[in-house]
């Protein structure tokens, strides 16, 4: 194996450079240069000759000669300078103009010895003459005392006048600042030890006594206005002549003291946020949300003030008189004060979440402060569909209705609003009240809110009227074609024929005895759909029917337009002018509240059909009112509306408990058999979760129900662990 060559080293040829002079005679050359730099007095010099000078005593091995002397002129003329400035009165323009020029002068030396600077300087581990001239004047000028005690009390004055109102000069202040930052040399920060420090601590104490200052004298919407108009100063002053690392500093000093320190006196000052909310001061609470956001507690204190005071202004609509009990306002005072409280979250809140959903929790709880809240928000669904919006725009429309179902996401038990709503819409499609876009609309947000299954009864109503029309439209023609229209004696018959499973048929409260005249439409229209479907039983319901009358009165005709029950109870009079409550009721089989009702509305001041006599030694006599006059052909004859009384509530209140009867049980089935056996706090939390969009079961109920389907054998509980439920199939 052969060897291997050596490496060959070629080293470039080196000229050994002769100094011109003795080397002393050199370095007094170039430290009278370097003197004449530092009083400005350098015109004359040949920087060429110098950095030639310069170049040559570091090549000779003079190096630390000529550092060590550096040192000692720098030290020399900064020890000039600080006598110079210990005695001035204006020392920051007199700091600022030797900063300066000293700077000028620092640059020019360094190119000189900028060969020194390259080579002797990194080899020896020394400070570059750029550092050594910063280092110099830092420890020899600015840090010595007096200079830099007088220094900075004078920067922290103009500061404070500044503060005050005062105009500063703000480029000297920048000068002095960015000086700070440029001394400070390796790891030593100066500015922020020596300027910056300070300048927060000082900064502080002002802003302490500042904020004691306020609290006494201001309220809370002008302490607002303050802090912001300080945070913006701030901002401002540390742009105009601070280093921008000290921004953030001082905004945490500012809202450290002034906000962070007094929240809880800002609360309860007057003035605070709930007069803010009360008077709906959009300004100051957006200037409050804006400020509390920057310290840690102060979006949840206003989160919680704002929620609390929501849930006052709840209760009292509530519990007011104005409003208690009162479909007809109650509904309307909380669409107002959900839209008031909807605008301040976009406008002051900037819609944040967290307040957005403690808005969501107050309301739930004001919505179910009342249990007949889903009754009173049916009604005014009512109300508002029965009124039509022939004047509103599509726009405008849904924009109500979205408010309207924001209220009903709030209810807990939607399982009795939609049995109230079941009862209304079956009483607008049967008096053809229904803008049939509008309630599809409705119909098609509660479906999106809680499921097909909550809204299919509602659909399969509409279906029953759409296919009644139909049948109708058939029955007539039948009647043409076996020529049985005259059996209806000129009367025009027009039949809804709905599903029981669909429609509220428990809004029957009594059956009415059919007059000759209609029993005979009646029978032709029964033998009419029984020959067309087998299998099927009618039931004649009365009390939600509507007729018009051809009425001979002494004046002129008129057409009356009445409920199916006044229909008959009018057509007794075409035989008798006078009639006794008694033989009215026996004619026409309705008795107590029902009837009275009903003549209530045709006796009422207004459409005084018939004439009320009550006789003080008899009963009450009804005689038929010849001489009616109305400006109208047609005249509507409006009935008194019956509200719900608290039997009746309770009867709808057992059928809702029985639904949920079921509801519960299926659930309960429907997750064992999944999952087969289960303990039964996940049984509980899973069947509440899946009954969550129609009502909230009570636990107990849950319990309740499921030891009666053990008892049926629809599972039993698992001979390990009595808190286990096992399916049996």
């Amino acid at each position: 194996m052969a060897s291997a060559r050596p490496r060959v080293a070629i080293k470039p040829f080196r000229h050994q450079t002769k100094l011109e002079r003795p080397q002393q005679d050199t370095w007094m050359l170039l430290k009278n240069a370097i003197e004449q730099i530092f009083t400005r007095k350098a015109e004359t010099l040949s920087y060429e000759e110098l950095y030639r000078s310069a170049y040559n005593m570091v090549l000779n091995k003079y190096g630390e000669k000529l550092y060590r002397g550096l040192q000692e002129v720098i030290s020399e003329h900064f020890d000039k300078v600080y006598a110079s400035l210990k005695d001035k009165k204006d020392i920051l323009k007199a700091v600022d103009t030797t900063w300066q020029e000293s700077q000028v002068s620092i640059i020019m030396i360094r190119n000189i010895l900028l060969y020194m600077d390259r080579m002797y300087v990194p080899q020896n581990n020394l400070m570059h003459v750029y550092d050594l001239c910063l280092e110099t004047f830092r420890t020899r000028v600015i840090l010595r005392e007096p200079i830099r005690t007088s220094l900075l009390e004078t920067f922290f004055c103009m500061v404070s006048r500044e503060r005050e109102g005062e105009t500063i000069d703000r480029v000297l202040m920048k000068n002095i600042s960015t000086m700070f930052v440029d001394l400070g040399t390796n790891s030593q920060n100066m500015y922020e030890e020596t300027l910056e420090r300070p300048f927060l601590e000082i900064s502080r104490n002002y802003y302490k006594q500042e904020a004691e200052f306020y609290i006494s004298q201001y309220d809370c919407s002008q302490f607002l206005k303050r802090v912001e108009m300080r945070l913006k100063e701030e901002r401002c002053r540390v742009q105009s002549y601070f280093d921008s690392q000290t921004e953030a500093k001082i905004i945490d000093v500012v809202k450290d003291t002034l906000i962070a320190s007094h929240l809880k006196a800002l609360f309860e000052m007057e003035g605070n946020e709930v007069c803010l909310l009360r008077d709906d001061r959009i300004d100051d609470l957006r200037r409050m949300y804006t400020l509390f956001k920057l310290v840690s507690r102060g979006h949840l204190m206003m989160k919680n003030t704002m929620s609390n005071y929501l849930k006052k202004c709840g209760y009292e609509i509530v519990n007011t008189e104005e409003y208690k009990g009162k479909d007809n306002t109650y509904i309307p005072a909380l669409l107002k004060l959900k839209a008031k409280f909807d605008y301040i979250l976009e406008h002051a809140f900037e819609n944040n979440s967290d307040f957005h959903h403690a808005l969501n929790q107050a309301f739930e709880y004001i919505l179910n402060l009342d249990s007949h809240a889903p009754e009173y928000l049916s009604l005014y669904i009512d109300e508002l569909l029965r009124k039509g919006f022939k004047e509103i725009g599509e726009v405008e429309v849904d924009k109500i209705l979205d408010n309207v179902m924001a209220l009903f996401r709030f209810i807990q038990e939607k399982d009795v609003f939609e049995r109230y709503y079941k009862q209304h819409l079956a009483k607008r499609l049967l008096s053809n009240r229904v803008g049939s876009e509008i309630e599809k609309g409705v119909i098609s947000r509660l479906k999106n809110e809680c499921g097909y299954q909550f809204t299919s009864k509602l659909e399969g109503m509409f279906n029953d009227i759409n296919t009644s029309c139909d049948t109708t439209a058939v029955f007539k023609n039948y009647l043409e074609k076996s020529g049985k229209t005259p059996l209806l004696n000129g009367i025009d018959l027009n039949v809804h024929v709905l599903t029981m499973g669909f429609w509220p048929m428990h809004l029957v409260y009594a059956r009415c005895i059919v007059p000759a005249e209609l029993e005979i439409c009646c029978n032709t229209f029964n033998q009419f759909y029984y020959d067309n479907h087998t299998g099927r039983r009618l039931s004649w319901i009365m009390h939600m029917g509507t007729a018009d009358l051809r009425a001979h009165f002494d004046a002129r005709r008129h057409e009356l337009s009445v409920l199916t029950i006044q229909m008959c109870i009018l057509l007794l009079f075409n035989r008798h002018d006078t009639l006794t409550l008694p033989e009215i009721q026996d004619s026409v089989g309705l008795s107590g509240s029902e009837l009275s009702r009903h003549l209530a509305t045709l006796s009422h001041s207004r459409h005084r059909v018939l004439i009320k006599e009550e006789p003080a030694d008899g009963p009450t006599r009804y005689t038929f009112n010849s001489k009616f006059k109305h400006k109208l052909h047609c005249v509507k004859i409006m009935h008194v509306m019956k509200k719900e009384t608290d039997s009746e509530r309770e009867i709808t209140k057992k059928s809702v408990e029985e639904d949920r009867n079921f509801l519960i049980e299926a659930a309960i089935v429907r997750t064992i058999k999944m999952r087969k056996s289960i303990e039964h706090n996940h049984l509980v939390l899973e069947v509440t979760r899946q009954l969550s969009s129609r009502f909230r079961p009570n636990p107990a109920l849950i319990k309740k129900r499921i030891e009666l389907l053990i008892e049926r054998e629809y599972m039993e509980r698992s001979p390990q662990d009595k808190n286990v439920y096992i399916y049996l199939a």
